[in-house]
This record gives structure tokens, sequence and C-alpha cells, in this order.
């Protein structure tokens, strides 16, 4: 009932934000906030991947990375294999993992290879929303 209360009303409260700013003499965020639940808006690590086959294995490959995103911030890149979400393997992902992982207010560990070097990371989810 709050998530939908706050979605209803979410776009007067940021008017009345980026007015009061203005007041102040202080300049509003040069992107609108967000926030998850709008439409089109849910929190993301800013990357796409692809589930693809190698040798009978099912591997997540990074296929892109979008601009100032949570996911370029932390070093990832194009053509990255996620091992590992804030120590889940991929072999077990499932959705209820994935959204508690989007929705944690931290930073959780990613783990991927690049080629053939393991690296680890720190991401937080953002809200992000598509146009």
């Amino acid at each position: 009932m709050l998530n939908r209360m706050l979605t209803r009303h979410w776009p007067a409260v940021l008017q009345q934000i980026n007015e009061s700013l203005q007041s102040l003499q202080v300049s509003p965020p040069a992107e609108p906030l967000k926030m998850a639940g709008e439409p089109g808006c849910l929190p993301r690590f800013g990357f796409d991947e692809a589930r693809v086959m190698d040798d009978c294995q099912a591997l997540y490959k990074i296929t892109k990375v979008l601009p100032h995103s949570p996911a370029q911030k932390s070093g990832l890149r194009v053509g990255d294999i996620i091992e590992a979400i804030d120590s889940v393997p991929v072999e077990t992902w499932n959705n209820e993992d994935l959204v508690e992982i989007y929705e944690k207010p931290t930073s959780v560990p990613i783990k991927v290879s690049r080629n053939g070097e393991t690296l680890r990371r720190s991401i937080r989810a953002e809200v992000m929303c598509t146009q």
C-alpha cells in the first residue's frame, strides 16, 4: 500500500523538491529523480547479459554496459563472464535471488572472469529507467 501511495504521489514530490532547490538557488539534478515503481524504472546494475553455452555449461556473458551505470563504475566490460553475484553462483540463480540482490541497499560482490582471469568487484543496483 505504501508503494502504491508513493508511486501515485511521487511526481508531485519530485516537483516540490526541484522547486525548493531552485528557490535555494541550488541546481536540480541533471536528470529528474527516479523511483522504482515508476513505469519502466527498476533497480538495475546497468548491464545486459546473454546466456551462452560453453562445453555443455551455461555461462552468462555481459553483452552491454550502459554509460554511467553501476556496472561501468565497477569496471565491468562487454565480454566479461559473470560467475556470481552476492556469492550466489550463476548456476543456482532464480528470480527470488535476483530480486533480493537488486533490492539490497548496499553494494554486493560480483565475481567475473575476463580473459581467463577472475576479477572481484563491488556493485550496487541503482534505479534505472528504460525509455
